[in-house]
Formats: structure tokens, sequence, C-alpha cells
């Protein structure tokens, strides 16, 4: 059994290639996309960068650590479209997006601890401009190790939607031809929506005295 739900043709080609000119290509990428932060408590050092941006970012319902403005109404109505078509609601924790360049292989890495079994990482690759020889696999490993055996394997293709296990190790490879750009839109997600939750209306605690 696959650790992967794959979904293919689901968005017209032209609304991909408007999103990508218009919400992919125009993002202000930085170098602090940092994979597995070892240190604090800022997070500066990990397994490896990519160029990214995070459009959304949350560690509670009313914890809101990054937003962009411009940006966050076209993710939000993508996002509500892939609940759509994935027939699934979600606690949606935070958007981003990740920019790969010719020889700059992601490294091992999960989007969540283990444990957090009900933690899922939804990907798009938004990339509209790309050839099959150019690369770009997406890689499910055996364990946490660079070097680990591949398990699974998905080629890279335009509008591609992929939902992983967060907690899963897994990396995503660089284009093998120069001048591609490799990018891809995630989407990090839970189905339990009780752990987010306010104390008070977990425990139906009443402050009234």
């Amino acid at each position: 059994m696959s650790l992967c739900k794959v979904i293919d043709d689901a968005f017209d080609q032209k609304y991909l290639w408007e999103f990508f000119q218009n919400h992919i290509f125009d993002l202000g990428y930085k170098f602090t996309n940092i994979a597995n932060r070892k240190t604090v408590p800022y997070g500066n050092i990990g397994s490896h960068r990519l160029l990214g941006e995070t459009i959304f970012s949350r560690s509670g319902i009313n914890e809101i650590t990054r937003f962009n403005s411009k940006h966050f109404p076209a993710y939000y109505s993508q996002f509500r479209m892939l609940e759509s078509i994935i027939k699934q609601q979600y606690y949606l924790s935070q958007i981003s997006v990740n920019l790969q360049p010719y020889g700059v292989d992601g490294t091992c890495h999960s989007d969540a601890p283990k444990g957090f079994d009900d933690e899922y990482t939804i990907m798009i690759f938004s990339s509209t401009d790309w050839k099959p020889e150019w690369g770009g696999q997406f890689q499910m490993l055996e364990s946490y190790d660079n070097d680990a055996s591949v398990i699974e394997e998905y080629e890279y293709i335009p509008g591609r939607i992929i939902i992983i296990p967060s907690q899963h190790p897994h990396r995503g490879l660089s284009p093998t031809y120069k001048y591609a750009y490799r990018t891809s839109i995630v989407y990090r997600v839970t189905s339990n929506f009780e752990k987010h939750l306010p104390v008070a209306n977990k425990y139906k605690i009443s402050y009234n005295t």
C-alpha cells in the first residue's frame, strides 16, 4: 500500500499557468527556508536550505506567525479547491512555496515529529514549464537518513497533487537542466481539529464564578 495519495489533472492548465505567473513567479523568495531546524530559538541551523516563502503559518487558532496579505487570498482559495478535490476538510497550519534551482537537491527531512500521525503535507507541483527529462522527482525514504533506500518515487508533473504523512522522511530532487526551477506549493494540515481548540472548548471549562 502506498504512503502517498496522488491526484493528477485536477486543475485546468490555464489556471495553473495563471497561478504560476501571478503567485509563484512574483514571490520574494528567501534563503531562510530551513529544514530540520536544530538550534533555538531561531532555528538557523538545520539539514538544508531551499529558496522559499511562507504565505501563512500559525501555531494555534489565534496565533498567526506569518501572513502574506497580498498572496494569501489566492492560496486560501486554492486550499479550498483542494479540500473539494480530496473530499476532506482540514485544519490548515501553514502555506509555503519552495523553489529549487539546478543542483540543489533537498535532503531527507520530515514536516512533523514522529507520532504525529494525523498531520499531512499536501503538495502541488507548480512549475508549469517542465519536461520529464528535467528530473525533480519526489522521494519517500525508508528512514531519516539521506542515504536511506527510496521506497516510493513520483515524477514531477505540473499540477500533480501529492498527499503525504508529514512525519515520514522525504525529499525533492532538483532539476537536471540548468535553467529550470522546480517549485512546489506546500499545505501543512491536520485532520484532527480538536487538538487545536482552546482548552476551554476542549474540556468545557466555565470561567463564570
